[in-house]
């Protein structure tokens, strides 16, 4: 769809389709593929003690302005525009570092802000596997990858479509794109070819090897 540096109103909604076929599949994959899984208990999430003054003077702002009205669509309403705030911050600053250092905005993209937006899968992952459910830390990640492909690069865009018209379309840069999806349909078959040969299993030298991994993708992207 990138690939005539056009994206339309109908590819907006394919992808939208896309994702809802998806979201059929998981409802109906474990009928398709007979496998256990580890029953959900609801319970409260253990959260580690946090030591850093400025963090816990941060949160206790937050939670200040977040429940200053109990009306639930306030609070959803200033947690959106928190995060909104949040990460045009973080953008801008990574744009500013890319000038400053001289490098691509791309390669930004590519690592610290990946890395800064997927922090938080990093922690839910952390604490479903702390939990014991290990399969739920796997699908996380793989999972928000599907979402930010088909519905977190799609939605911005249908909403420009909804307000302007669907017969338009936009330019979209596809400058590396498919050394990019190349990587990540890579990344995708290395993690299966990991757990098919520890059956699996997941151990800390594999674990070391995934790191080892990730550092010379870094290390190609900052050759290339």
């Amino acid at each position: 769809m990138f690939k005539d540096n056009r994206l339309t109103g109908l590819e907006t909604v394919i992808l939208i389709l896309i994702y809802l076929v998806y979201l059929y599949l998981v409802k109906v994959w474990e009928k398709l593929f007979k496998y256990k899984t580890k029953e959900l208990k609801l319970e409260e999430i253990e959260t580690s003690a946090d030591t850093s003054v400025l963090s816990k003077k941060l949160s206790a702002l937050f939670n200040k302005i977040v429940n200053l009205y109990p009306n639930l669509f306030y609070k959803f309403a200033v947690a959106i525009g928190l995060i909104t705030l949040l990460t045009h911050f973080m953008i801008e600053s990574a744009l500013v570092l890319a000038k400053a250092l001289q490098i691509s905005p791309a390669i930004i993209g590519l690592t610290i802000l990946a890395i800064g937006t997927s922090i938080p899968d990093l922690l839910s992952s952390i604490s479903a596997a702390k939990r014991g459910y290990a399969d739920m830390a796997i699908t996380n990640c793989i999972g928000s990858n599907i979402f930010d492909i088909l519905i977190g690069i799609d939605f911005p865009y249908s909403i420009y479509f909804l307000l302007n018209g669907i017969s338009k379309s936009i330019y979209v840069a596809n400058e590396n794109i498919n050394a990019s999806i190349a990587l990540l349909f890579f990344s995708a078959l290395f993690i299966l070819f990991v757990f098919l040969i520890q059956k699996w299993k997941t151990k800390k030298r594999s674990g070391a090897f995934l790191i080892f991994v990730y550092l010379c993708y870094l290390l190609y992207l900052i050759l290339n």
